[in-house]
């Protein structure tokens, strides 16, 4: 099974969320499968110098792609001193592809133009390289919208593989206004209403892989069922995946449990596993004193969070709102991410109230992540809503017990400890408020308190397994399905 796998953004070189962390885990999963794939991602400036790896490459093909009325040169690129079977193009365009980062959203506002111009370039480029690179691939897997457009121009491709489609957030769904016609290259008349293209007036470029596709999948099967079911979640599309619900699937996401192991991760010391949770009490104390945090390591819980990004979508005003009820309950916290202005100067105050007790970190650090997940006791996930989650698993895989609301992936991933007493390896809470969130809380400080009944609920998490493996076997029959029903169809 050949595959080529489109990412804006990939781990480790050019993560910026999750989607980083899917688009390097999944294709290992899939190779260690037998299937052999091919990553294509657009060479960012940033890499230059960077990555040993990647700094010797070979042009493997070149080409001008229309942009409305202009002619952009484009060249694709091999790394060359990556192992063998990590096949990876780099796509390299200086003017709207090369920039700092994936997403013109995280640069000057002055850069900002660089979209529409930057998806629809690398879309282009995506069936470019179908076309013309002399590779024959079973399957094109695409992922959000900024590579939705090449499932409607692989269409124009005499022979090209059927497309899977991944959304991972349908709050992105790439939405311009209807002169984006013209730099796709496409007339105003394919923008009538309910076509592949329309949207209440606007261009949807997500709407318009969705339609070109031959499969929909998205991260969790709680929200598959929420996008198609509520405005909220849909966001305008929810009628339009109800008509394709029959090629519309659920797939959750795993976790790489060779990066987030607890007997062998190397950010952290000692080592700890489920029939040894010692360690991990020598974690806290080790990650306590490096916070320079005081309390009891035994007696007091360490409450943590670990977003990349403070922004509303992850619930931070419901922490905010249980802060001092926490501090009441003789708990310490820490809370890392780097985003919102108004968020991190509230956390800042926090940590001024409560010096010794609570931390807030304003920037993102893998290493340090790491060693808070594994020291922390209990982990806030409060999300308004969670397509899937991957720091909920990275939590349980390390025995830090999540506190989840029943929403997208964190429903499909946590089972609560009050509803299952014997199940259970977390707490969740359904309505997004703060006397919801604070009742779980509670629950999960009540729990701590009893230390037989915390230590079954954190080893039940530890033994939850949710690695990439079983996910990929999902998408690799799925691919040869698509596969076989392309060669019955030509």
């Amino acid at each position: 099974m050949k595959v080529l796998y489109a990412s804006m953004e990939t781990a480790p070189y050019s993560k910026v969320g999750g989607l980083g962390d899917v688009a390097k885990a999944l294709p290992e999963a899939l190779r260690r499968l037998g299937a052999e794939v091919t990553i294509i991602t657009p060479w960012y400036s940033s890499l230059a110098g960077k990555f040993p790896e990647l700094q010797r490459t070979q042009v493997v093909h070149s080409a001008s792609l229309p942009l409305g009325d202009e002619q952009v040169p484009v060249i694709w690129k091999a790394p060359l001193d990556l192992p063998p079977d990590n096949r990876m193009v780099l796509v390299d365009e200086p003017r709207y592809l090369s920039r700092e980062r994936p997403y013109s959203a995280g640069l000057d506002p002055a850069r900002c133009s660089q979209e529409p111009h930057s998806s629809i370039l690398f879309s282009k480029a995506i069936a470019e390289w179908v076309r013309n690179s002399g590779e024959r691939y079973d399957i094109v897997h695409l992922n959000e919208h900024q590579t939705a457009l090449a499932a409607a121009f692989l269409k124009a491709v005499p022979g090209a593989p059927p497309v899977l489609m991944t959304v991972h957030n349908f709050n992105h769904q790439g939405v311009y206004g209807p002169e984006a016609l013209g730099l796709l290259g496409v007339s105003p008349e394919a923008s009538y209403a309910g076509g592949p293209y329309e949207f209440f007036g606007q261009v949807n470029f997500l709407k318009a892989g969705l339609w070109h596709c031959d499969l929909i999948t998205t991260v969790s099967k709680t929200y598959r069922q929420e996008v198609m079911s509520d405005h909220q979640f849909g966001l305008g599309l929810e009628g339009f995946l109800r008509s394709r619900a029959e090629r519309f699937v659920g797939i959750l996401n795993g976790i790489d449990q060779r990066e987030w192991d607890s007997t062998s991760d190397p950010n952290i010391t000692p080592h700890f596993s489920a029939q040894k949770l010692m360690g991990k009490r020598l974690v806290k104390a080790r990650l306590m004193s490096e916070m320079k945090m005081a309390g009891d390591v035994q007696g007091a819980p360490l409450v943590a969070s670990v977003v990349l990004r403070l922004v509303e979508q992850k619930g931070i005003d419901l922490i905010l709102a249980v802060a001092d009820r926490l501090m009441e309950r003789d708990a310490m916290l820490i809370v890392m991410g780097e985003g919102r202005g108004d968020y991190s100067s509230s956390l800042n105050r926090l940590q001024t109230r409560y010096p010794g007790r609570c931390r807030a970190i304003l920037r993102y650090e893998e290493p340090l992540a790491h060693r808070i997940i594994a020291g922390a006791d209990i982990f806030l996930m409060p999300s308004r809503f969670e397509p899937c989650g991957l720091t909920q698993m990275y939590s349980m895989a390390y025995g830090t017990v999540p506190v989840v609301r029943r929403t997208g992936g964190l429903a499909d991933t946590v089972i609560d400890a009050r509803e299952f007493p014997r199940e259970g390896t977390g707490f969740s809470f359904g309505k997004f408020n703060a006397d919801e969130f604070w009742t779980a809380v509670s629950a999960s400080l009540d729990a701590y308190k009893t230390p037989k009944i915390w230590r079954s609920i954190v080893r039940r998490a530890m033994h939850r397994t949710l690695n990439w493996e079983t996910s990929a076997r999902e998408y690799l029959d799925f691919y040869e399905t698509l596969a076989r029903r392309h060669k019955l169809a030509a």
